[in-house]
């Protein structure tokens, strides 16, 4: 049910907010503010991603929560697809978070 509701309002479903919010640190609410307000908007979001092709990119977004820099990408057992896109996507929310 969660899953026709993420599909339905393009929004966050709750275990992937509390995925985010559960560490408690400020990097992932920022990141889970990011994702919500100014990635969830373009065509190649997270969220997107995922619906898309929900087992491609199953990783996606705890990759992206978890990575807080290229090397720790380089570091992460992911494919060479997810590596690509969560670089990207962390290069997106650093200049966003600059702009603040």
């Amino acid at each position: 049910m969660k899953i026709i509701n993420f599909l339905k309002k393009r929004k966050l479903p709750e275990s992937f907010r509390i995925r985010y919010l559960s560490n408690n640190s400020p990097e992932s609410d920022s990141k889970l503010k990011w994702i919500e307000e100014i990635d969830s908007k373009k065509k190649d979001s997270i969220i997107n991603l995922v619906k898309t092709d929900y087992i491609k990119f199953t990783t996606l977004p705890d990759a992206f929560r978890i990575c807080n820099s290229e090397k720790d990408v380089d570091k992460k057992d992911l494919s060479d697809e997810i590596k690509n896109i969560v670089k990207i996507k962390l290069k997106n929310f650093y200049k966003w978070k600059e702009e603040l």
